[in-house]
């Protein structure tokens, strides 16, 4: 009892925000040692202020641009860093000022530390959990269920990418703002702080000048009004309007500047996209829920192919219900529940406009883990808004050890693993990386790969050898993706007819650079520098089946260099003669099991 009590009385202290920033320093501690990684090698292009490739913008603020919907993406699919069956006019830009900021004190302080440039994300991540937990010691007040509510947060693994991918920082930036906008948003409105109407707002310009997940806060201010706030509707609504402001405004200048999405499969624009973005609600958040009370994890979402989605989305939707059943009591009678609660839903709404994963729920966390301890708070205090029933008891119970063991046991065991876990996919491209040729004709040759097991990996390879001064080919040819079978057949002397198992745009990430509404068509080409590509056959969904591929000369010509992919390994690829054909197999290749032994040797 004495030990419970002390625990008590600790997570009440304050000098708890010491614990939980040493804490949260441990837990990334690995990521000190992981270098840069998958954009973070754009970033360094683009502040290398080099013309090492074509088309590297180096405008400060195009540093979250990567591609703009104008020429310049023809002439990033013409050198091969967009595959070529990116949509025309495909754009991913975004408008992050602040975040962009951060990144440039590295670059001009440390530009060749990373290590440095992790422990500057770490102090953001570490700021972060103490403004989270300022929050709920706001909301719930000094007592022990706000302080596990901050250790909940504080070793929630999914936060790892975010504090530990420097590329990512931008969502600690939008988060840590987010949380102080309603910090001070709630001490206006609780208690009578004048000046809190104009600077909260001010506050959430600068989450929205950090990342577009900003647009969150304004989820949990709108509970705010509803839950927490006396009065009546109209003075309580008033309460949003220099917010909405702040956000109109905001959203109109992002537009206007041709900031956003278009043409993607993975990030969508509710606004250009209505039906396709509320589809994707319903198929992307009960992933994102699931994942934040504990299964199943979001990051498998982008590897389910149509064969066993639905089951597997079936599964996520039985977990969200059983997770929402058992907070419905709490969200049904307590006012501090349905604030977190709401503004936890609401929060979902913008991160479902991209691929599901552990690394969006910032926000969605606040009120996750609030819930959680809340839950746990009035189990063990035997709470007023339980049902007395044995049938709930056990249910209860069976959430509580389930939570504990999740949440408070593997989740911050997981945490390091997760901090390191960006550089797993940097090791296992360099180690797959080191099998491509690297002598000084390849800067004379069109290099083509056959089957990349993920396209999006090959795009990485010019970069990386172009900042390591390194050959590059002159241009990069990804003909198929994926592990699955592929027929060759070479009709004639300059062409190849490729026909893979699963048709095109198949393989994860591939739908990154075309969405499934944007359909291909027989008889559709492309043209390229030495390349035409048609289209000859299309699935029922409008994905390509089988592509002819005719070059400008010959395929033997010594301006062309020829590579495909077999069992974790690039290998020069023998064309079939004219008239043959030849089937590269299915990859029996477990990309885990490759990333364990290059890490073994």
């Amino acid at each position: 009892m004495a030990f419970k009590h002390r625990g008590k009385l600790l997570l009440e202290s304050g000098f708890l925000p010491i614990i939980l920033i040493i804490l949260a320093l441990v837990l990334c501690s690995p990521s000190l040692w992981i270098g840069f990684q998958m954009d973070d090698h754009f970033h360094r292009l683009h502040f290398s202020r080099t013309d090492l490739m074509p088309d590297v913008s180096h405008d400060l603020w195009d540093l979250f641009t990567f591609m703009k919907g104008d020429e310049s993406n023809d002439r990033m699919q013409d050198f091969g860093t967009l595959p070529w069956w990116t949509t025309t006019g495909i754009r991913a830009s975004f408008w992050r000022p602040l975040s962009v900021l951060t990144h440039l004190l590295d670059y001009t302080l440390w530009p060749d530390i990373p290590a440095l440039m992790h422990l500057h994300s770490m102090l953001w991540y570490g700021a972060l959990v103490v403004v989270v937990w300022l929050l709920y010691r706001n909301i719930l007040g000094i007592t022990w269920v706000a302080g596990l509510a901050a250790v909940l947060y504080t070793i929630d693994q999914g936060h790892a990418w975010p504090a530990c991918w420097l590329a990512n920082r931008n969502s600690l930036l939008a988060t840590f703002f987010g949380c102080l906008t309603l910090i001070v948003h709630d001490r206006w409105r609780r208690l009578g702080w004048k000046h809190g109407r104009f600077v909260g707002p001010l506050i959430l310009l600068s989450g929205l000048f950090s990342a577009e997940a900003a647009i969150a806060t304004l989820a949990y201010i709108f509970a705010y009004m509803l839950f927490l706030e006396e009065g009546s509707f109209r003075k309580r609504f008033s309460s949003l309007v220099p917010y909405g402001l702040v956000a109109v405004i905001w959203w109109i200048i992002y537009h206007i500047q041709g900031y956003g999405t278009w043409g993607m499969e993975l990030y969508l624009d509710p606004g250009s996209e209505p039906l396709r973005y509320l589809k994707a609600v319903v198929e992307r958040a009960p992933f994102l829920i699931g994942a934040q009370f504990g299964f199943p994890p979001a990051f498998i979402f982008i590897f389910l192919d149509e064969t066993v989605f639905f089951g597997v989305w079936v599964i996520a939707v039985l977990c969200s219900a059983v997770f929402i059943l058992a907070l419905l009591p709490l969200v049904v009678k307590n006012n501090h529940s349905r604030f977190w609660f709401t503004g936890m839903i609401l929060s979902l709404l913008p991160i479902c406009a991209t691929f599901p994963h552990e690394r969006l729920l910032l926000f969605v966390g606040l009120g996750g883990c609030g819930l959680m301890a809340q839950f746990l708070g009035n189990f063990f205090e035997k709470g007023i808004y339980f049902p007395r029933s044995r049938l709930w008891y056990s249910f209860a119970l069976m959430m509580v050890i389930f939570w504990i063991i999740s949440r408070a046991i593997i989740s911050p065991l997981m945490f390091p693993i997760s901090a390191w876990s960006p550089a797993s996919m940097g090791i296992f491209s360099e180690k797959v990386f080191q099998t491509l040729p690297d002598d000084a004709l390849l800067k004379t040759q069109d290099f083509i790969v056959i089957n990349p097991p993920v396209t999006f990996y090959m795009i990485y390879f010019p970069v990386i050898r172009a900042l390591n001064e390194e050959p590059f080919p002159r241009h990069l040819r990804v003909l198929a993706s994926g592990v699955e079978t592929i027929d060759v057949t070479r009709p004639d002397a300059n062409s190849l007819l490729i026909s893979p198992a699963g048709g095109f745009i198949n393989a994860p990430m591939d739908n990154l650079f075309r969405g499934k509404g944007h359909v291909m068509v027989p008889g559709q080409e492309i043209v390229l520098t030495n390349l035409t590509i048609r289209i000859m056959k299309v699935t029922a969904t409008g994905r390509p089946s089988q592509v002819l591929f005719t070059f400008s000369q010959p395929l033997e010509s010594p301006v062309f260099r020829w590579y495909y992919f077999d069992q974790g390994h690039f290998k020069p690829f023998t064309l079939p003669s004219v008239g043959q054909s030849l089937t590269i197999p299915h990859q029996d290749y477990d990309p885990l099991r490759a990333l364990l032994l290059s890490l073994k040797n």
